[in-house]
């Protein structure tokens, strides 16, 4: 069984292949601003950040997203909004049934 790496390690693993790194937390956790209201922002934070990576002079527009639990979510949910550049991503996703109760709980449809 793999040993869990902190999120510095995964960087340095990625960075020696030749990728750069990005990460983001949710609005209003950890170290960013804001208010955290479970599945509110998270798609249109995506997009915003994929957006702005696509503008940096370092990216080539290949893009590749990754997280488990409620990371695979955020993911999710960014591609709902048709995102001008596909992200590959890698997810792991489990608790479905706490986003059905937080979609009924807010009268939203899921699709």
């Amino acid at each position: 069984m793999a040993t869990p790496r902190s999120r510095a390690e995964v960087a340095v693993y990625f960075t020696q292949h030749g990728y750069a790194v990005v990460y983001q937390d949710c609005r209003g956790r950890y170290r960013s601003e804001g208010r955290f209201i479970k599945y509110l922002s998270e798609a249109e934070d995506g997009y915003d950040t994929l957006c702005w990576l696509m503008q940096q002079s370092w990216c080539n527009g290949r893009i590749g997203t990754f997280g488990l639990s409620y990371a695979a979510h955020t993911q999710a949910a960014l591609g709902c909004l048709d995102p001008p550049v596909s992200p590959r991503s890698f997810s792991t996703a489990a608790g479905f049934r706490t986003l059905i109760a937080a979609a009924s709980a807010m009268a939203a449809p899921l699709i």
